[in-house]
């Protein structure tokens, strides 16, 4: 019984990844348009990343008959350290983006 519980919990949803904590520092020296490109670029392949997070969260959902496993995970991966990161870039990013005094980027 007790595995059965330790085993009934699901891949998390994108909305459920916390960001993971990135200094705006890292990107010290970077110009006005490299920190918008890369913002850009950490922007799209957070959408798809996160889109494939969920996609994996809904198969480990309908598992076995509908009872939750971490089969998924097991099998396809998680991709929640992805997720922390670009979150975290993102983050970063748009802060770097302020405090050097940037235009607003579109993103």
């Amino acid at each position: 019984m007790t595995m059965l519980i330790s085993l009934s919990a699901c891949a998390a949803r994108h909305n459920e990844i916390m960001p993971l904590p990135i200094d705006p520092a890292d990107y010290d020296g970077a110009t006005c348009r490299q920190l918008g490109l890369m913002l850009d670029k950490a922007q799209r392949t957070l959408v798809y990343t996160e889109m494939a997070q969920d996609h994996i969260a809904a198969q480990d959902d309908i598992r076995a008959f509908g009872v939750p496993t971490l089969m998924g995970t097991f099998f396809e991966g998680s991709r929640l350290e992805d997720v922390a990161r670009l979150k975290g870039e993102t983050i970063a990013l748009k802060t770097q983006l302020q405090q050097s005094g940037c235009v607003a980027w579109p993103g």
